[in-house]
């Protein structure tokens, strides 16, 4: 994630089914405190945050624009109807 600029990455199985996201900054932080960076030994599974949300590919721009906006998004995961990942939608490209 460092060398690729992005805070995120998803976790798909070889079928590229979605399964979840981890998010960077659970390697961040003060390892004294509540939020610690997590211990890299431990499975992916473990501190993903599984099955988020997801569009399908047949809604519009439009509905998708405002889903985004009115909840303060910047980017939704489109999969279709089996949990296949078919990409990323960002509301600076709509």
């Amino acid at each position: 994630m460092a060398s690729s600029g992005y805070r995120v990455a998803l976790v798909i199985t070889a079928d590229d089914v979605l399964l979840g996201r981890l998010r960077a900054d659970i390697f961040d932080g003060d390892p004294d405190s509540a939020a610690a960076a997590v211990d890299l030994d431990r499975p992916v599974a473990e501190v993903m945050e599984p099955g988020p949300s997801t569009l399908r590919p047949h809604e519009t721009t439009a509905t998708v624009r405002a889903r985004l906006q009115d909840r303060g998004l910047t980017y939704a995961l489109v999969t279709d109807p089996d949990g296949r990942l078919l990409g990323t939608v960002h509301r600076g490209d709509l």
